[in-house]
């Protein structure tokens, strides 16, 4: 038996497997990678820069080392974590990609097969098949080659923009971990340097700006084949989760007492 749908993608697969392979693996899973040990890079200089900014501030040395320790592995495993669902999901998303050519081959060749059913009994009938199959082919096969690709770049587009969503909520996810850890020293530098517990927590709610310039890399080839096709670039969405500072705690608390005194 011969798999009609199979031997279509054969030479399409056999086609892409190059570049395929340089995209999704040597480009995408390998700049992952990278940015993974920027992120770290960067959470740790701004974990020491705070632990430099509280000691000048005349806090408990023993107890900011014993902060930034805690403060420091919270976030390694946080960026570990979200880094391995974000290459789960590359990877998951490529085999799917792979999966969906044939079925997509299938979609397009449905209406040949239809007609081959429908083809006349009788004397003559497996050549009048395999003129229709012939002909139906002949007549598919530069439309479904670049349909199938454009269907591929599509699918590593949505990856690529999926993969910058999740790396901007681990930004965010960084931020929060610091100020969790840190918050326990603002009430003790509100009083003395209000503007130094500010300036530290700035530190702490830009530290996911620091995240992202290099994620231009993940998309570059991308954006050149794009650019040849005539796709369309969407625009993404890097909007981070603002991270609750100890003005915004304070202000609660005096609207909150507020109300409890009318009451």
């Amino acid at each position: 038996l011969i798999d009609m749908n199979q031997e279509l993608c054969d030479p399409m697969e056999k086609e892409f497997s190059v570049d395929w392979q340089r995209i999704m693996d040597n480009a995408l899973l390998q700049l992952l990678d990278e940015c993974k040990k920027s992120v770290h890079k960067v959470c740790s200089e701004v974990n020491n820069s705070i632990l430099n900014t509280l000691e000048k501030e005349g806090m408990d040395i023993a107890r900011v080392v014993d902060l930034s320790r805690v403060a420091g592995l919270r976030c390694f495993h946080a960026v570990e974590k979200e880094f391995e669902e974000i290459c789960s999901y590359t990877t998951q998303e490529q085999k799917n990609l792979n999966r969906s050519l044939l079925s997509f081959v299938q979609s397009q060749m449905d209406d040949c097969y239809e007609h081959l059913l429908n083809v006349p009994s009788g004397k003559g009938r497996f050549n009048r098949m395999k003129h229709v199959m012939e002909t139906t082919t002949a007549s598919k096969i530069k439309d479904l080659f670049e349909e199938s690709s454009m269907t591929i770049l599509k699918g590593i587009y949505s990856v690529v923009k999926r993969n910058i969503y999740m790396i901007s909520k681990t930004g965010a996810l960084i931020a929060k971990r610091l100020n969790d850890v840190y918050s326990l020293c603002w009430n003790d530098l509100i009083i003395p340097s209000e503007s130094v517990a500010q300036k530290i927590e700035r530190k702490v709610k830009s530290s996911g700006d620091s995240l992202l310039p290099n994620l231009d890399l993940l998309f570059l080839d991308l954006r050149k084949i794009q650019d040849r096709l005539g796709i369309q670039h969407d625009t993404v969405d890097l909007g981070v989760t603002t991270v609750e500072t100890s003005e915004d705690v304070i202000q609660k608390k005096t609207i909150k007492t507020k109300k409890m005194m009318d009451v």
